[in-house]
């Protein structure tokens, strides 16, 4: 992958640990949060290793650049066009929207250290990136298919983010109000998608379906996350459900 060139301000290597929360309730969240503001200093990042890993950072502020290197190699880099508005969590691989245009992720190989590091954009005198914090982590195989019952649960956000227990790849999910369908992804007739996912966010392996309808603040919806048990003829199985207030 080719490599930026920017003026770079030091910045310091974060400790500690963060993942994604989760709710143990069957409802949960009163609607997106506020805006959040852009790190102005170190920031402790936190991996949490899945097929795609999930990248994440406190305290709760935006970042305008995330790269994945091993050595000098880089593997994959997500950026914002020259401004600071990504919100933590990031799936590698997966860019959030207002991405500039980046080239692919490679396959990371089970086994091998990775380096992740978290940037912001500093506009003046001249636009530069500067290190926020990083963190070294391992890649390891992706999990095991689901099968049998799972734990829902969903974490509040503008775009929801639905994860599960125990740590299972499923062949769908489905968001619904009642018998309104207002979102699903779905893999391509096997048990592929990793715990969590996002609100209108396909994961990579996922076939196409259709846009998601938008959420209404102050309503309960459902989401429902189910196994392949074939492909050919298509059966699915229930694993588990939480509802949630948007």
């Amino acid at each position: 992958m080719t490599k930026r060139v920017r003026a770079v301000v030091g910045g310091l290597l974060g400790a500690g640990g963060w993942l994604i929360s989760s709710c143990s309730d069957t409802d949960t969240g009163t609607g997106p949060p506020p805006g959040r503001p852009a790190c102005a200093d170190s920031v402790t990042v936190e991996v949490t290793l899945d097929s795609l890993p999930l990248f994440s950072w406190t305290p709760d502020c935006t970042i305008g650049r995330l790269i994945v290197e091993q050595g000098f190699d880089e593997y994959w880099g997500t950026e914002m066009c020259g401004e600071n508005g990504y919100r933590s969590p990031i799936r590698y691989s997966i860019n959030p929207p207002s991405t500039c245009p980046e080239e692919p992720a490679r396959d990371l190989a089970p086994g091998l250290t990775y380096k992740v590091s978290v940037w912001i954009f500093v506009p003046a005198p001249t636009e530069s990136l500067q290190l926020l914090g990083s963190r070294v982590f391992t890649y390891l195989a992706p999990p095991p298919e689901c099968t049998g019952p799972v734990t829902v649960s969903v974490t509040p956000d503008s775009l929801p983010i639905f994860s599960w227990t125990p740590d299972c790849a499923i062949g769908q999910l489905v968001v619904e109000q009642g018998l309104d369908l207002y979102w699903t992804t779905k893999a391509c007739g096997a048990n592929t998608l990793p715990s969590p996912i996002r609100y209108s966010i396909d994961p990579p392996n996922a076939c196409p379906v259709g846009p998601a309808s938008l959420l209404v603040p102050g309503q309960t919806y459902t989401v429902r996350v189910l196994r392949f048990v074939s492909a050919v003829p298509e059966s699915l199985e229930f694993l588990g459900s939480a509802n949630f207030v948007y």
